[in-house]
């Protein structure tokens, strides 16, 4: 597969991490509910290998599509920070491939739920099958035909500093 450019936000904290190992290191779980000792089996339901951790992409800079359902304010809220701004150029490695999932299912407007509430995270977690339906998404990016809502990329490997760059701050 040719290199593709994703893109990726971070806090002041962990660009400073990146810049000390010389790589950008997955740390998002795929699915932060099972256990360790349960991932194993776990992953068996999918035809293609899944990584524990990951780094979280988009195609796009600021995905327009996140902000219309209400998703891109919330990531940035609770996970992503947004001190910076990276663009990250890779190729999909077949023994880790790179894996695209919806996170629509994770929208309030898919719920017809206002923003306000739907911040509240007892209110996301109350909705077993928003999360299954989430992981179920998944699919490796090069059968991704361009078909979700809120595509979300998810890279299994370390990401050299050769291969990052500071697009926004």
């Amino acid at each position: 597969m040719d290199k593709i450019k994703l893109y990726h936000y971070v806090t002041e904290d962990k660009y400073r991490s990146l810049l000390a190992r010389k790589f950008l290191m997955p740390s998002a779980p795929f699915n932060s509910r099972i256990l360790e000792r349960e991932w194993e089996a776990y992953v068996r339901q999918f035809p293609f290998q899944v990584a524990r951790l990951n780094t979280c992409c988009f195609f796009e800079p600021e995905p327009q599509s996140w902000r219309e359902h209400g998703l891109f304010e919330l990531l940035m809220e609770e996970f992503a920070g947004g001190d910076y701004l990276l663009e990250v150029t890779v190729s999909d490695e077949e023994r880790s491939p790179i894996l695209v999932r919806d996170h629509s299912f994770h929208s309030p407007k898919k719920y017809g739920m206002p923003l306000q509430e739907w911040r509240k995270r007892e209110v996301r977690d109350s909705k077993s099958e928003l999360r299954e339906a989430w992981y179920q998404s998944t699919t490796p990016l090069r059968d991704y035909e361009g078909s979700f809502i809120c595509p979300e990329v998810l890279i299994p490997f370390p990401i050299s500093l050769n291969n990052i760059k500071i697009i926004g701050e």
